[in-house]
C-alpha cells in the first residue's frame, strides 16, 4: 500500500471538492491510501505544520487551488525526502474573475523547488482528477514509487558469486548498497547444495506432481528433476527464513560438480511464484528484475539477447530454460533436459521450454553499479519462427522514450553503451515508471543511439 499525502493551498470558496473525491477514488483503485493534510496552507509556517503531518507518506501531492505568493512553502514538502507532485487544477470559469490562479502557483512552486537541479524535485500535474493527462502522469509516479518500494530497504543475497568468465556482471558491493539502499548478503552455495542432498524424496512429492501436471510434456531425467524440485524447496526456505527480496545464484560449477544438474527449471519456477532468482550470480540483473516487477506488477525473468532480424524488425530474448509457466503461449511449457548442440558438452539438468504468449513487454537493465539504466518497450506478437530450444520469443515494435528503435539503432545502443548481456523482461508496460524511479535514485538513462556505418 502506497501512502499519499494530499496537501492544498487555500480554496476559500470550496470550489474544487469534486477533484478531491475523484482523486481519492483514483488512488484507492490503484492500491493507494490518501492522507489529507490537516488544513489548507497559505504561509510557510502553515505549510510546515501540514507537511509534518504527512511525514510518513511515500508521495506528497500539493494541490494549488488558491494562490499564495509564499513560494518557499513548497520547500516544506520537498524536505520530507519523498517524491513531490504539484497539481494545478483548471479554472472553474472560463471568463471573469481568476479564481484559482493555479498555473501561476504551479509555476512559482516549481521555479523555487527545481532551480539549479538536474533532476526536478517537484513533478507537475495538471487537469481534473479524471483527465487522461492527469491520470497518466499520476499513475506513472505511483508505478515509480512501487519500483522504489520493491527495492529500497530490502535484503538480497548472492550465492556462489558471479559465474566464471562473466566479468561484465561484477559489481561494487558498497556502491550498489548505497545507490539502492539495500543490504547484500553473501550465502554459501555449498550449504544450499548440502540441504538439497539432505532432503528426502517424499518431501517434494507434492511439488513434483504439481509441476509435472502443469507441463505440456515431460521428458526430463527423473532423478535430476527430483533434485531440481528439492532445490526449489531449499531456495524458497532461504527466502522465507532470511526475508530476502531476491537471490542471485551462480549456475555453475558447483551444481554440476555436486548435484549433476543445471538449476534452470528451479529458478524459473521460483520466479513465477514470487521468489526472484537471477541466474549466473547476476546481482544487478536481480535488482533489474525486482524493480521491473515493481513497475509492471508482473513476474520478471532474466534473458539473453540472442538473435536479431533487421527486415523482420525483431529481437529474440532467450534463455536456456528459466521457464515461467504463466508466460507460456497456447502450447504450454515442456519440461525436458538442458538443450545442447550436437558435439557440445552435454550439460545435465531440467529446464522449461516455452514461447512467450502475445503481450506488451518491457525490458530493463541496471548497469555500472546503478549509475546507469536501460529501459525499452516492445511487443510480443507475430513470431517469425518458433525459435531455438529454451525460453524465448521474438520481440518487435521496440521503443525507447516513446520513440521507435530500429534493429541497427538497437545494436548501436547496447554495444556503444557496454550493456551487460542479461536483460530483465516482463509483460506489461513499465518503461515510463522505471525511468521516473531511476531518476529519483539519481541514475542516468541510456539513450537511443543513432545508427552510422562507421564505428
Amino acid at each position: 500500500m502506497i501512502k499519499i499525502g494530499l496537501a492544498a493551498t487555500n480554496d476559500a470558496a470550496g470550489l474544487d471538492n469534486k477533484n478531491v473525491s475523484a482523486f481519492i477514488e483514483l488512488a484507492q483503485k490503484n492500491d493507494c491510501e490518501v492522507i489529507k493534510g490537516e488544513s489548507a496552507f497559505f504561509e510557510p509556517e502553515e505549510a510546515k505544520r501540514v507537511a509534518n503531518g504527512l511525514k510518513d507518506c511515500d508521495l506528497i501531492v500539493v494541490t494549488v487551488k488558491g494562490f499564495t505568493w509564499f513560494g518557499e512553502c513548497i520547500n516544506e514538502f520537498t524536505k520530507l525526502g519523498v517524491p513531490v507532485c504539484c497539481w494545478a487544477v483548471p479554472e472553474p470559469k472560463k471568463e471573469g474573475v481568476l479564481l484559482f490562479n493555479s498555473m501561476t502557483g504551479l509555476n512559482l512552486f516549481t521555479s523555487v523547488a527545481n532551480s539549479g537541479r538536474e533532476i526536478p524535485a517537484v513533478k507537475w500535474l495538471y487537469g481534473n482528477a479524471d483527465d487522461t493527462l492527469f491520470v497518466n502522469r499520476f499513475l506513472t509516479t505511483v508505478g515509480a514509487i512501487r519500483c522504489l518500494k520493491a527495492i529500497k530497504g530490502k535484503k538480497i543475497a548472492i550465492a556462489g558469486g558471479v559465474a566464471e568468465g562473466f566479468v561484465n556482471l561484477e559489481y561494487d558491493k558498497k556502491k550498489v548498497e548505497s545507490r539502492f539502499g539495500i543490504t547484500i548478503e553473501e550465502t554459501d552455495i555449498d550449504k544450499i547444495i548440502d540441504a538439497v542432498l539432505e532432503m528426502k524424496d517424499e518431501e517434494i512429492a507434492e511439488l513434483a506432481a504439481e509441476i509435472k501436471s502443469s507441463a505440456s510434456s515431460f521428458t526430463a531425467d527423473e532423478e535430476r528433476f527430483v533434485k531440481s524440485c528439492k532445490l526449489i524447496c531449499v531456495l524458497k526456505r532461504y527466502f522465507e527464513e532470511n526475508n530476502y527480496a531476491g537471490m542471485a545464484v551462480a549456475c555453475w560449477t558447483r551444481f554440476q560438480e555436486r548435484l549433476d544438474i543445471f538449476p534452470c527449471m528451479a529458478y524459473g519456477y521460483l520466479c513465477d511464484h514470487g521468489y526472484p532468482v537471477a541466474c549466473e550470480g547476476d546481482l544487478l540483473g536481480l535488482i533489474s528484475m525486482i524493480m521491473l516487477s515493481g513497475a509492471t506488477q508482473k513476474r520478471a525473468a532474466l534473458m539473453d539477447m540472442v538473435q536479431v532480424d533487421p527486415e523482420f524488425g525483431g529481437v529474440v530474448w532467450w534463455h536456456c530454460g528459466i521457464g515461467l509457466p504463466s508466460y507460456a503461449n497456447e502450447n504450454g511449457m515442456k519440461i525436458k533436459e538442458y538443450p545442447c548442440a550436437p558435439g557440445a558438452p552435454q550439460d545435465p539438468g531440467t529446464v522449461g521450454d516455452l514461447i512467450f504468449n502475445k503481450q506488451k513487454a518491457s525490458i530493463f537493465r541496471v548497469a555500472d553499479n546503478g549509475d546507469r539504466f536501460f529501459a525499452l518497450s516492445a511487443e510480443i506478437g507475430k513470431q517469425r519462427d518458433k525459435g531455438h530450444d529454451g525460453v524465448r520469443a521474438w520481440f518487435t515494435e521496440l521503443q525507447m522514450d516513446e520513440e521507435p528503435v530500429s534493429i541497427p539503432e538497437f545494436l548501436e545502443t547496447f554495444t556503444k553503451n557496454a550493456l551487460p548481456h542479461h536483460y530483465a523482461m516482463s509483460g506489461g508496460r513499465g518503461e515510463a515508471m522505471l525511468i521516473e524511479a531511476c531518476k529519483l535514485l539519481g541514475m542516468q538513462g541510456i539513450k537511443k543511439e543513432k545508427y552510422h556505418d562507421y564505428l
